[in-house]
């Protein structure tokens, strides 16, 4: 424990030394959100939110060398959409091209991390069912969607940060209590990482105002986690490891960004006849 002890605290600083840090160069570096349309705030903020993020959590090389290098196709996973987001965040990017790079990173972690969707669970109630030759497409399912369904949630100050936060803390609650580490701590340390930024982001009686935003950079970082940890999570007893919880339940736990996602197309029809 006191080595995870020392991860956190060092999760935490890295995030809130890499906000402050690259804070001073967003403007330089054109990631900035200037204050314009249907939005409401008031000055131009800095989109580097997921960049801090991002270095809070890679700072497990220096804390967990073992556990960075044993899960390094997430993590490069990870470092592909941020700078796709951070690109998005510039300039923005025709959408089948983030499509590609998200159907690329799921390929990645199927065939290079084994982490697959292998299996939906007991939904029917007569046993497990098998997804068989169809893993891989329920892979890049599960990852196209996580990312798109949290980034779809990034709108208001604290909303997307905090219900990751919540989804963080139960998955490492559950992953502590059915022994599987490798989860609880990459579950805590990015729980730590958004809690920092949360800091920042969200408004107290010390913070009126958001310093700082999360932008496409961290929206598709946690979108990614999120779907990858729940696959660890879920997964295991078909690779021959534990489970935190049923595939179903990860279901559950992201239900407001998978309903909001679904219901998108819908809305957009009705604007369009309107």
């Amino acid at each position: 424990m006191y080595t995870v002890a020392i991860a956190v605290v060092v999760a935490a600083a890295c995030t809130a030394v890499g906000i402050l840090a690259f804070s001073k160069f967003a403007a330089h570096l054109q990631l900035v959100d200037e204050p314009q349309g249907r939005k409401q705030h008031k000055k131009a903020t800095p989109i580097i939110g997921g960049l801090a993020m991002v270095l809070g959590r890679c700072s497990l090389y220096l804390t967990m060398p073992q556990l960075f290098l044993e899960h390094w196709v997430v993590f490069a996973g990870a470092l592909v959409l941020m700078a796709t987001g951070v690109a998005d965040d510039i300039r923005h990017i025709h959408s089948a091209i983030r499509m590609f790079i998200q159907i690329a990173v799921a390929c990645a972690i199927h065939f290079e991390g084994n982490l697959s969707f292998k299996s939906v669970g007991d939904i029917w109630f007569i046993g497990d069912l098998g997804l068989g030759p169809y893993s891989l497409t329920f892979t890049c399912i599960a990852v196209v969607g996580g990312v798109n369904a949290i980034n779809m949630m990034d709108g208001l100050d604290g909303l997307c940060g905090g219900l990751v936060l919540v989804t963080l803390f139960f998955l490492s609650f559950m992953a502590y209590f059915a022994g599987m580490e490798d989860v609880f701590l990459l579950s805590t340390i990015l729980g730590t990482c958004v809690l920092t930024f949360l800091l920042f982001n969200f408004r107290f009686s010390w913070n009126p105002n958001a310093r700082v935003f999360m932008g496409d950079s961290g929206a598709y970082v946690l979108g990614f986690m999120i779907a990858a940890l729940f696959l660890m999570a879920s997964q295991g007893p078909y690779s021959g490891g534990p489970q935190a919880l049923t595939p179903i339940t990860a279901l559950w736990l992201l239900f407001i960004p998978l309903i909001d996602i679904a219901e998108c197309p819908w809305y957009c029809s009705v604007l369009c006849r309107s």
